[in-house]
């Protein structure tokens, strides 16, 4: 029976009322009193405290008992494995960007090849790998019909299966794909500076506004004006959040 504070609150303060009670009764009832009364007043008494001593001790005993039987909680620890990407052809990550699961327990990575040394190999962009770390697939980079960001900054996964593609800095766009590489379609265009006009021609067909005659980016609409009341009103549905488009 697991211990209950309160319980042995209340049986012992129920004792010590008895203890009152037998003792108040016994000295009103034996006035004047005599030794033969006040003898057995007090061995009631003194039954009556062996008995609160004895409920007092039992109460410790089980409390013991349940703090023993419950083992301490140990609080969980994590340690990071290396080789649980198992990357084939000698190829190295770049800088992972970001990391995705779907809805097999694949994890999709995001790096940037961009980053590797000269002497270093390394592979596409977006890396697939199953549970155990085993390479499934991988695809991506700078590509006729979209914009691939300079930077790659995110991916995430949607409940349809569709992958979508983020860049920082200046890279404004989204892309989205299949989960086979397949290009869908781009939302917004990367922005146009000197920097980024100044790098090598491969990453300013990304940066530079380049676009093939079957590329189709796609422009949000610009934000609802806000009415005079001060109520906001329900921004259009442009299907980005879940994945519609």
């Amino acid at each position: 029976m697991p211990y209950d504070a309160g319980y042995a609150r209340d049986t012992i303060g129920r004792v010590f009322a008895v203890i009152h009670d037998v003792l108040s009764i016994s000295f009103e009832e034996s006035r004047p009193m005599k030794v033969k009364n006040m003898k057995r007043a007090i061995g009631a008494g003194a039954a009556c405290v062996a008995l609160a001593a004895s409920v007092m001790a039992g109460s410790h005993r089980a409390a013991g008992a349940q703090s023993a039987k419950t083992p301490a909680r140990e609080v969980p620890r994590f340690e990071a494995d290396a080789s649980w990407a198992k990357i084939p052809n000698g190829w190295v990550f770049g800088q992972v960007a970001s990391a995705a699961a779907d809805e097999q327990d694949h994890v999709w990575v995001l790096h940037r090849p961009r980053v590797v040394r000269p002497d270093q190999k390394t592979g596409p962009p977006v890396m697939e790998f199953d549970a155990a770390g085993n390479y499934i697939q991988g695809w991506g980079g700078p590509a006729e019909g979209y914009a691939w960001p300079q930077s790659e900054h995110g991916i995430y996964v949607d409940y349809k299966g569709y992958v979508w593609i983020g860049g920082s800095g200046n890279d404004d766009q989204i892309l989205k794909f299949t989960k086979a590489g397949k290009f869908v379609m781009q939302i917004g265009r990367g922005a146009t500076n000197a920097s980024s006009c100044s790098m090598p021609t491969q990453a300013r067909t990304s940066g530079c506004g380049a676009r093939s005659a079957t590329s189709r980016p796609t422009t949000l609409p610009p934000p609802p004006a806000r009415p005079d009341n001060g109520v906001r009103p329900v921004p259009p549905d442009n299907g980005v959040e879940d994945g519609r488009i």
